[in-house]
């Protein structure tokens, strides 16, 4: 818009006045262009629609049929609330919005890593992506008695009207957990017996696969999704494992004294361990700690693993588990959990996940050997001068060199002298402050280890902890805490970005009593009102992530 000057006037009053009107034609202007640009802003949207419930932009043109999101079949139906997926069933359509929301995935497929999830819009940090009830709870070993509803020790006082199981209460006698395998004892006939309630019992490490095959009458489509799942069968007879035959005869032996002849075919019940196995996640509700029960969640399972993961997740006391990105993730990208420890080093992540679950990671963490430019696997060099990495981050049996004089050393002496100083770490008392400050000091100036390196971090994340357990500290023991709280922040952050719980406690615990020390520094004039301030701003911002991130879990 063109804006037109006043014509030169002599009188200094008409010259005011004319600076006046200039005044007012400009701001005229700036308002006309802020109107030119709301309305194109308005153009823009009306691209697309806004779906009010789960606060998501559509796209106004689609096909009129597609995959179902969950198991590829075509369909005609589309999700009426997002408009991003297609579903082939009203099952499938309860595990993409079970309540008010969208879940914001699809299922893929890939004939190298199988099934996988992406995302089906743009989904931002913290954000819901998953919400599900575990289709199978309960004890996985020898544990002493505890009520099956609620997983707490009992002492025989109280019996299961119906099944005859020591339970808490009757509250807990008519739980739905426990329904299962009591009304599959009531139509038998069957009654359960537990004599001693001091040491542990073999009868417990058999109830949850019996849930999960109970789950296939009581619940058909919650048992397709399990029996889906993965078993690696193939792999542990390979290897000669076996772990899984006994487990599998105990069950059949189980259920052979409670409900007389076989219930169940064997290829049933084996496959059922092994998926067990495999997809099972630890639970550790009631008193099930010194000897944790498991949990399966099916649809979770389909999410991939990757150490440079972009989600957590979090069970609840109900124990339903929320998943939720740590990360912002852009439409179409890989979905991912992480199944180990983000403070591992590269070595025992890739040999656990190996062990564990028969797959080599090769996400961008481990196909680094600096590990993102963090070295927390990379060894100090004889020379003095330079770290050592893996030649091929990628390659088990790879030599490691030197990045500075390009020595050379064999990678299995590297690897059994780390796992030895782990195996040592792994009988240290976390609590214990002096002594994690005396192996701190010595690792970080060890022959092999350097201040960066996992073990070095890990010790400094339980020394940090073991400090924000403390009642009061002292100043040098302060100023310690926040130092260490900041090197394990800058280490973990670059491996594991974003809102993570771990990141929440240490900025809280930083944050906290950084703000303490700067307050009495500042009672008593040893910093000024600018710095003070400026202080007080990073404590504020600190601790608005660290509430993020706690919210990030609720």
């Amino acid at each position: 818009m063109e804006i037109k000057s006043a014509e030169p006037i002599n009188t200094a009053s008409s010259q005011q006045e004319g600076g006046v009107e200039n005044k007012s034609a400009c701001f005229k202007s700036l308002i006309n262009l802020r109107k030119l640009k709301s309305r194109r802003l308005q153009r823009e949207k009306a691209k697309a629609t806004l779906d009010n419930n789960v606060n998501v932009e559509t796209k106004s043109e689609k096909s009129e049929s597609g995959e179902c999101f969950f198991c590829g079949e075509q369909t005609c139906n589309s999700c009426q609330f997002c408009d991003n997926i297609f579903f082939c069933s009203q099952d499938h359509l309860a595990i993409h919005r079970p309540a008010n929301y969208c879940h914001p995935f699809i299922v893929k497929r890939d004939p190298d890593v199988g099934r996988y999830t992406v995302a089906s819009r743009d989904i931002q940090p913290c954000e819901l992506i998953l919400r599900e009830r575990p289709a199978a709870s309960g004890p996985y070993t020898k544990t002493v008695p505890v009520c099956l509803q609620c997983y707490k020790q009992v002492d025989g006082s109280y019996l299961c009207p119906v099944c005859n199981c020591p339970m808490c209460s009757w509250e807990c006698a008519q739980g739905s957990v426990h329904q299962l395998e009591c009304q599959f004892a009531a139509s038998k006939n069957a009654k359960f017996t537990i004599k001693s309630f001091d040491i542990p019992n073999s009868f417990y490490c058999n109830i949850t696969v019996l849930r999960m095959l109970l789950t296939k009458t009581s619940d058909p489509a919650t048992y397709t999704r399990i029996i889906n799942l993965m078993d690696h069968d193939q792999e542990r007879q390979s290897e000669g494992t076996y772990s899984m035959t006994a487990m599998k005869m105990n069950v059949m032996a189980f259920l052979t004294k409670h409900f007389g002849e076989q219930q169940f075919p064997d290829y049933e019940i084996e496959r059922n361990i092994g998926i067990l196995r495999t997809n099972g996640m630890k639970l550790e509700q009631g008193d099930l700690v010194s000897a944790p029960g498991v949990v399966l969640y099916p649809v979770y399972c389909l999410i991939n693993h990757a150490c440079y993961n972009n989600t957590n997740y979090v069970k609840c006391e109900d124990l339903h588990l929320q998943l939720r990105a740590q990360v912002a993730i852009q439409a179409g990208e890989e979905i991912t959990t992480r199944y180990v420890s983000s403070t591992l080093g590269n070595c025992r992540r890739r040999r656990d996940l190996s062990r564990y679950w028969y797959f080599d990671c090769r996400c961008v963490r481990c196909r680094d050997s600096t590990e993102l430019g963090t070295h927390m696997s990379s060894v100090r060099c004889s020379c003095g001068e330079g770290l050592c990495v893996k030649r091929e981050a990628l390659d088990w049996d790879s030599d490691w060199v030197c990045q500075v004089c390009q020595r050379s050393v064999p990678g299995e002496d590297i690897v059994r002298e780390v796992d030895q100083i782990e195996e040592e770490l792994a009988e240290v008392d976390t609590t214990d402050t002096e002594k994690l400050e005396e192996l701190i000091a010595g690792y970080c100036s060890h022959s092999l280890l350097h201040p960066q390196h996992y073990l070095v971090i890990e010790l400094m994340h339980s020394l940090a902890i073991a400090y924000s357990s403390r009642h009061s500290l002292t100043r040098p023991q302060q100023e310690r805490k926040v130092q260490l709280c900041s090197q394990v922040l800058q280490a973990l952050g670059t491996v594991d970005p974003g809102f993570t719980t771990w990141r929440g406690k240490l900025l809280h615990e930083m944050s906290t009593t950084l703000l303490i020390m700067s307050r009495a520094d500042h009672a008593v004039g040893i910093i000024g009102e600018t710095l003070f301030k400026r202080r007080l701003y990073f404590c504020m911002r600190a601790l608005a992530t660290a509430k993020k991130c706690h919210n990030n879990v609720q």
